[in-house]
């Protein structure tokens, strides 16, 4: 029972971790103009996914699908972002591209009317 609580609790804190790293990494988005500070609050936590994920369900069209992409995109991005920083991936700087030109045409597509 003791390694079920324990595993438990490392899965809690790896869950608040990346929580924090792809806040940490968004913000740096977010200085530069790429994302709101409210966009960060909602890529970035699982209430705030929920409540994205509610709102583009009242869009015309239901537009959950692009929520969706835009939420992985977004949690992607953050993830290359941190990569690139600690210099473990050599080719960040071209995924790191790509993210950016699909959020921000997923972003335009769950906005347009």
């Amino acid at each position: 029972m003791p390694l079920f609580i324990g595993f438990i609790l490392c899965i809690v804190a790896l869950r608040r971790e990346e929580a924090r790293l792809t806040r940490a990494r968004l913000e740096d988005y977010a200085a530069a103009g790429w994302f709101t500070p409210e966009e960060v609050t909602m890529l970035a936590t699982p209430a705030g996914r929920k409540v994205g994920l509610a709102w583009a369900s009242q869009l015309r069209g239901d537009r959950r699908p692009l929520m969706r992409a835009f939420i992985k995109d977004a949690t992607a991005l953050a993830a290359v972002r941190q990569r690139a920083i600690t210099g473990r991936d050599p080719l960040a700087v071209d995924d790191e591209r790509a993210l950016l030109i699909r959020t921000r045409a997923t972003r335009a597509a769950l906005l347009s009317y």
